[in-house]
């Protein structure tokens, strides 16, 4: 993301290359909050920092930071956990949380599941 001019601002930036902010969104500079795709995400299983950039991230953050700025700091972001959904060639594909690979490389147990709609339920 393009954090060139929090950073310049002294605002910490995450080892994601992202801004950190604490869970109610809040930067380094507490009057300063970030959002959507600049800020430092982490994951809602092991609390590993992550970026999520997807609207709906965006969205969902936006609507946090900004409750907070006007009510006070009461609405807590709980992280992510990196849904996603696309279409390809007229069929819907989506997926929630780690790859195989990455909860393996966590030793996190793996559950994978494929669900095939070409064909008729009997």
């Amino acid at each position: 993301p393009n954090v060139e001019l929090a950073g310049k601002a002294g605002l910490q930036i995450g080892k994601t290359g992202a801004i950190a902010v604490n869970q109610y969104l809040q930067t380094s500079a507490p009057d300063i909050y970030a959002v959507g795709d600049c800020m430092e995400n982490w994951d809602v299983i092991t609390g590993s920092k992550r970026r999520h950039q997807l609207a709906t991230n965006a969205i969902r953050t936006g609507y946090i930071a900004g409750k907070n700025v006007v009510l006070g700091n009461r609405l807590a972001y709980e992280g992510t956990a990196m849904p996603f959904i696309t279409k390809v060639f007229g069929h819907q594909i989506g997926a929630v949380g780690f790859t195989e690979r990455e909860a393996q490389e966590r030793g996190l147990d793996v559950v994978s599941v494929t669900v095939d709609t070409l064909r008729l339920s009997y």
